[in-house]
């Protein structure tokens, strides 16, 4: 295995089944050299999986006494994943209106779209939890039409790479989660260009696409978040990627971490980003 990092790393602070303690242990049992935690920061119209405002401090001052325990031996960054529907913001820490992000208390942000906008103008729709949340969306907001539905997701993942700010571009293709083929047919070539053309609009943003693999926990694709063949126009495009498991459970840090570097190469990459403990966030790791 050739990387020994995962910057996308849940605990219970948010809908992580370990403690940061728990995933710390578990990097260093694996061999990691570094480690990134990504608590989903506060979506107010859906307080399930996130953590409120309240709850930023002590996520803040235990991940800082990690850091310091275990320096010299896994270099800890701390950092949140977002959602396009709610962008983390200065006064989120307690600091001015307009305070640099160089200034907060966070190291990078994961930029990533769990819900589709509302056509209505009301709640957004959850599309990653239950095959029941998208269907409501599919048949409320675009009348049955699947493929209305994940032209929209990805309508809303090119915004998010350009206006969501963030360090790293989260599992592009998250739409699949639930799919199945139930609402639209990942195989067909209307799907694939408009996930392509997505895709082609969001990499000129500059953000390095996440490659998630727990893509392979779900669907019949059995593939990372890319799919396969937008993987390749990745690598056709010398696109960054940084290889994550966006990890729930500690045991799973390095969840197919061999076989996505084996699928990375196959498909024309010679390297990849991880986290870096120094001044710079990442550094790139060679596949070969």
């Amino acid at each position: 295995m050739k990387v020994h990092s995962n910057p996308h790393t849940h605990t219970t602070f948010c809908d992580g089944k370990s403690t940061p303690q728990e995933q710390v242990l578990s990097a260093l049992q694996k061999g990691f050299t570094a480690l990134g935690f990504s608590g989903h920061a506060l979506t107010s119209f859906d307080l399930s999986c996130c953590m409120t405002l309240e709850k930023y401090p002590e996520y803040l001052r235990q991940l800082r006494r990690l850091r310091q325990q275990y320096w010299g031996q896994l270099d800890i960054l701390i950092g949140m994943e977002q959602d396009s529907a709610q962008l983390i913001k200065a006064e989120d820490f307690g600091l001015p209106a307009g305070t640099p992000k160089e200034e907060w208390p966070i190291q990078y942000r994961i930029a990533s779209v769990h819900c589709i906008p509302s056509p209505q103008g009301g709640l957004p729709y959850v599309i990653d939890s239950t095959q029941e949340d998208v269907a409501r969306c599919c048949d409320e907001a675009f009348g049955g039409d699947g493929l209305a539905m994940a032209k929209a997701f990805f309508k809303e993942a090119v915004r998010n790479a350009w206006e969501g700010q963030g360090d790293i571009l989260g599992h592009f293709d998250l739409i699949r989660k639930l799919n199945n083929g139930r609402f639209f047919d990942e195989e067909s070539p209307e799907y694939q260009k408009i996930a392509l053309d997505a895709l082609e609009e969001a990499a000129e943003a500059g953000i390095p696409f996440e490659v998630n693999t727990s893509g392979f926990r779900y669907g019949a694709q059995n593939a990372p978040y890319p799919a396969i063949f937008l993987l390749r126009r990745l690598a056709q495009r010398k696109i960054p990627i940084i290889l994550s498991s966006d990890c729930h459970l500690a045991s799973q840090l390095d969840f197919q971490f061999e076989r996505t570097e084996e699928l990375l190469r196959e498909l024309g990459f010679d390297s990849v980003l991880e986290l870096d403990g120094g001044a710079a966030l990442f550094k790139e790791t060679s596949l070969r």
